[in-house]
């Protein structure tokens, strides 16, 4: 079968059928090349504005030289020795940081029926357009697709960002998809986690249907393994899951709402909201050493021409029929879990960030850049939503010693913007160049590589 689906792919290919992005041999080395940006290995980037990734605030007038994939110098272009070999390349007005670290991605988008799409094709190379050079996935339909993919970009066969990959959605059988790893008691919750980390996954999740019993299991023998585990929770409430152990949740204060007011609504904004209540329970998150994901979406802002054009006809069906139907106000509970999020980090708790890009017109990479601008809006200043998304991200994956911050011996993992996020976060969709391990990619021609395939492939 698979040698009849080959031939038929020449044949599509040679009369011209095919999508340009799958015109490429897959999983060839062209497939990585053809979005190289003629920028070579060792390079230094001149007159740039450096947003290290700490919080710090930005500097002027440096340079920054790359040589065998990793940051050999940074520092005021005035009077720093760039090594003989080195091309310069002058960037007045752009600024450098370091490649985004987002912990709540996926690789897949809803066919509008039932199941996902894998977008093993189209989300890897928007979310590296974008700037995103390492990711965590948040639970999948399909985990041996993002495993495979994993492996093939850590192979440089396919051009995406560095992955970290949580196994399928544990849930329980109410409530669920047909992709979801179905667990029902903890017995079995130990038996997917042996199963899945045998296979590579490296965090787990919990979904909202899971049972406590079930929930014990897969996180006692993830933490056996030395392994994380996250939930979007439901049928568990936040302090239940503090108290199991959890090491992470999703949507941070969003599946907490119920819990702070009685008779609150599951997603809805207790009215009139308790501060003792949401006090206790950002002191318990805290002290459980819980971390969270926010994830803000703007649901309610229509896509640009840009993004319509990446969708498949399909799935842009589906999104103007969703978009065009009415839906209930959720802003009030965004802006209060905004002000929660906003306390917990007062009170010393880990906040990171993700995109959450599977539906409605949340697309890789664009997304990623819409949340960041959200929690601008919403209050947080720039440089800590910058740090959030970088070396925040890197020290909750364990790899912030390679990535994540700008400084010498680090991978050059960073992103060339036109324009300075750190006073205007909007200046974080002007992506000039994407550098990964040393290797520029051209933002541009991964994009236009994948017009009309998302949700699709």
């Amino acid at each position: 079968m698979r040698a009849c689906l080959s031939l038929a792919t020449v044949a599509a290919a040679a009369l011209g059928f095919l999508h340009p992005a799958l015109a490429t041999p897959p999983g060839s080395l062209a497939e990585v090349s053809q979005f190289a940006a003629p920028v070579p290995r060792d390079v230094a980037l001149v007159d740039v504005n450096v947003i290290d990734g700490t919080g710090s605030p930005a500097r002027a007038h440096q340079t920054l030289v790359i040589k065998d994939g990793r940051i050999a110098a940074i520092g005021p272009t005035e009077g720093l020795r760039i090594p003989t070999g080195v091309e310069q390349r002058r960037l007045p007005g752009r600024s450098v940081l370091p490649g985004l670290v987002m912990l709540h991605e996926h690789m897949m988008y809803f066919s509008g029926f039932r199941v996902w799409h894998s977008q093993a094709v189209s989300f890897p190379r928007l979310y590296l357009a974008a700037g995103v050079t390492t990711l965590r996935t948040a639970g999948t339909d399909v985990p041996m697709t993002d495993l495979n993919l994993k492996l093939a970009i850590d192979e440089h066969r396919i051009a995406g960002p560095r992955m970290f990959v949580t196994g399928p959605f544990f849930n329980g059988y109410d409530d669920h998809f047909l992709g979801d790893d179905i667990v029902r008691t903890e017995a079995e919750g130990r038996r997917e986690v042996r199963y899945w980390a045998a296979r590579g996954a490296t965090s787990f999740k919990i979904y909202s249907a899971l049972s406590h019993d079930a929930a014990r299991g897969v996180i006692a023998e993830a933490h056996a393994h030395h392994l994380l585990v996250t939930g979007h929770l439901g049928r568990i409430g936040c302090r239940e899951a503090v108290e199991l152990g959890i090491d992470n949740i999703e949507h941070s204060f969003q599946a907490c709402l119920a819990e702070l007011a009685a008779g609150a609504a599951d997603g809805q904004a207790p009215a009139p909201p308790d501060p003792a209540k949401a006090a206790a329970l950002v002191r318990l998150l805290v002290r459980g050493g819980v971390v969270l994901t926010t994830t803000p979406a703007s649901l309610d802002r229509p896509l640009s021409a840009e993004e319509r054009a990446l969708l498949h006809p399909t799935a842009l069906g589906n999104y103007d029929a969703w978009f065009a139907r009415p839906r209930e106000e959720s802003g009030a509970a965004q802006d209060y879990v905004r002000t929660l999020e906003r306390q917990f980090i007062a009170a010393g708790g880990r906040l990171v960030i993700g995109s959450d890009a599977q539906d409605h017109g949340q697309i890789a990479g664009y997304a990623d850049h819409h949340a960041l601008e959200a929690l601008v809006d919403a209050g947080h200043p720039p440089l800590s939503v910058l740090r959030m998304a970088t070396l925040d991200g890197a020290r909750f994956l364990g790899i912030d010693g390679e990535v994540g911050s700008l400084a010498v011996g680090k991978r050059a993992d960073l992103v060339v913007i036109a324009g300075d996020p750190s006073r205007t976060m909007a200046d974080i969709e002007a992506v000039e160049l994407v550098f990964k391990d040393g290797q520029a990619f051209d933002p541009k021609a991964l994009r236009a590589s994948v017009r009309g395939l998302v949700g699709w492939q």
